[in-house]
């Protein structure tokens, strides 16, 4: 019981975490950071739902499709990994675009 709460203290403090980074993103301009951590955010709230939707898709009968119960483990198991590299796809891109861009401007004012 204790160990729920504090997981799930702990969970809403990463979201408050990430709803602070989504906001300061929107009002700086920086998109890509706006959607990194939107990203981040459904993927938290996705592991914190996910076992209840899981749970019920593993009681009923997963022999559909040739796949055994280990098979559809492993393959639930990988979606949060997905989510994760999705946000830091946007993080990084979004982060290589603004340092190009001060780049080239920087290197334009240099030579006029």
């Amino acid at each position: 019981m204790m160990l729920s709460v504090i997981g799930f203290l702990i969970f809403l403090i990463f979201v408050a975490l990430l709803t602070v980074g989504l906001v300061q993103c929107k009002k700086n301009s920086f998109m890509p950071g706006f959607y990194f951590f939107l990203v981040m955010m459904i993927g938290q709230i996705y592991s914190w739902i996910s076992p209840f939707f899981i749970r019920g898709f593993f009681e009923r009968d997963t022999s559909t499709n040739g796949m055994s119960l280990g098979e559809w483990f492993i393959l639930f198991s990988y979606i949060p990994r997905v989510i994760d590299v999705i946000a830091l796809g946007f993080l990084v891109v979004g982060l290589y675009r603004m340092w190009n861009r001060r780049l080239v401007t920087t290197s334009v004012k240099d030579t006029v």
